[in-house]
């Protein structure tokens, strides 16, 4: 090889090994948990609509979470897992108003470890009940790979995925039209 092309050379090379420098650390982040409000202000009877998500993770192939929430702000009307995830209902026989059960979901295709940037879990339909600031909390998070190990007990365990716990979400809900004389939009005269 000439003498010239030394110098490109070894400048193609470091600038791919920054390259893949860059990747390999965005990639090895830890994931964040996040919960996000189609929208942050809404009137009283109104429907809003709550994602739960993870950022930056890669082979998250089960997971589970609860939410709490303030009951006398928010009713929930539904939610519905994502389309890459199945999801195994705990019964809520033991939750409180407020709580929804522990939601485990188990990703349908396991051979996906692939990183991703966001990758959404469920979303939740709430209906704003009264006026004031609704939290809503995500609980109970934890999360596991398809890779395993021997745990202390001797058996194979999934790898556990480390997630960053996410801040509550607040909703701000404002004083709703008045359309049956209760301004909850379901007149029963209450």
């Amino acid at each position: 090889m000439a003498k010239k092309a030394w110098p490109a050379l070894l400048l193609w090379i470091a600038i791919g090994l920054a390259l893949f420098a860059a990747v390999a650390s965005a990639r090895t982040e830890t994931a964040e948990a996040v919960l996000t409000a189609s929208k942050d202000k809404v009137k009283a009877g109104d429907a809003v609509t709550v994602t739960v998500a993870v950022k930056r993770v890669a082979d998250l192939y089960g997971v589970q979470f609860a939410l709490s929430y303030d009951p006398e702000k928010l009713e929930l009307q539904s939610s519905k897992v994502s389309d890459a995830y199945s999801h195994f209902q705990n019964g809520c026989e033991s939750c409180e108003e407020g709580e929804t059960p522990i939601y485990p979901l188990l990703r349908k295709k396991m051979a996906d470890t692939e990183y991703k940037a966001r990758v959404p879990l469920m979303t939740f339909v709430f209906e704003a009940k009264e006026e004031g600031d609704a939290r809503i909390e995500l609980r109970s998070l934890k999360g596991v790979s398809t890779a395993t190990y021997v745990n202390a007990a001797g058996y194979n365990d999934l790898v556990p995925v480390a997630m960053q716990e996410v801040e509550p979400l607040t909703i701000e809900v404002t004083k709703g039209g008045n359309r049956n004389g209760n301004g909850n939009g379901k007149g029963n005269g209450k």
